[in-house]
């Protein structure tokens, strides 16, 4: 995977984990005073400012994955959904372990946790689904866009279909048929 890749991935990677965090939280203690209680409780005072990165980091994402659709080099699908869940997961954990001051137990008793440690694999593959969806539709985009080759003029000029009308047809207003036949008698 070159440089760039790696560091997409691993941006994708941070999104979902801080995403799994406030969407665990938000599930485990839908109460927002209980939530606000749990969160200064355990260590989280940082999710604030992650939450705030998130609207630095998927535009940034959503630009790259675009040139990498156009250029030619995609960028998504199943490989990036295992390399997402490779480190969101471990990244999640350990997060939570930090957090907790390297309590183990205090990570795993708790029920965000849980609900977030079921959430990362659902969001990096839902990422990844999202990313392949976005990577096709600006493909889709490009291509439509895409100036098509003009065609060559013609070395000759084209026929002449119609019949030049004589002078009296521009004065009077005669029609283009014939009269019609006479009647037998």
């Amino acid at each position: 995977m070159r440089r760039s890749g790696l560091i997409l991935t691993i941006a994708c990677a941070w999104v979902g984990v801080v995403a799994g965090h406030l969407a665990a939280c938000f599930l485990a203690y839908p109460s927002a005073e209980a939530r606000h209680v749990h969160l200064a409780v355990s260590g989280h005072s940082w999710v604030g400012m992650a939450a705030a990165s998130l609207s630095a980091a998927v535009p940034i994402i959503l630009l790259s994955a675009g040139v990498r659709a156009v250029t030619g080099r995609p960028w998504s699908g199943s490989g990036l959904a295992l390399r997402l869940v490779s480190i969101q997961v471990p990244a999640f954990v350990l997060l939570e372990v930090v957090e907790r001051r390297g309590s183990l137990t205090k990570a795993l008793t708790d029920p965000a946790v849980f609900i977030g440690l079921v959430l990362q694999p659902l969001l990096a593959v839902v990422t990844a689904w999202l990313l392949d969806f976005f990577g096709r539709a600006v493909r889709a985009v490009a291509e439509r866009l895409r100036l098509r080759p003009q065609r060559a003029p013609r070395s000759f000029p084209r026929p002449v279909l119609e019949t030049i009308r004589p002078r009296l047809g521009l004065l009077l207003p005669i029609g283009r048929r014939a009269p019609p036949p006479p009647l037998p008698a």
